[in-house]
């Protein structure tokens, strides 16, 4: 039987009005965490869940980290640039959630898991709990 692999895994969200509690889900990434060597970023097939959030919605911008972190994240040496970069930039638009772990036997299958449960239309577009 394969050894369990330990995967890390984050939530891309647009939430382009900071005062409004709505967000969309637009992004899984993940990586194993004993040896990097896997690394799989899951998007969403098109932007109109954050078009219908935000009819101005800058969908080159978000075309663009797609495509930035899509090509990068299977480096281990860029996803943690990319990482630095998602906390720091988009004056918040783009916010990642908390770290999540989980284990599994395989990777792939873990991951389409993973983009049926938070990237789904019927999870993706959230409003977030008042404070």
């Amino acid at each position: 039987m394969e050894k369990a692999r330990r995967l890390k895994f984050v939530i891309l969200r647009y939430r382009p009005i900071i005062l409004n509690q709505s967000f969309v889900n637009i992004a899984v990434l993940s990586y194993e965490v004993d040896t990097g060597s896997f690394g799989d970023a899951r998007f969403l097939d098109g932007w109109e869940a954050a078009l219908r959030l935000d009819p101005n919605a800058d969908i080159e911008m978000l075309d663009a980290l797609k495509s930035e972190i899509q090509s990068g994240w299977p480096n281990v040496e860029r996803r943690e640039a990319l990482l630095r970069m998602l906390l720091d930039s988009f004056s918040n638009s783009v916010q990642i959630s908390e770290e999540h772990s989980c284990l599994t036997n395989n990777p792939l299958d873990e991951m389409q898991d993973l983009v049926l449960r938070y990237l789904s239309p019927a999870v993706s577009e959230q409003s977030l709990p008042p404070a």
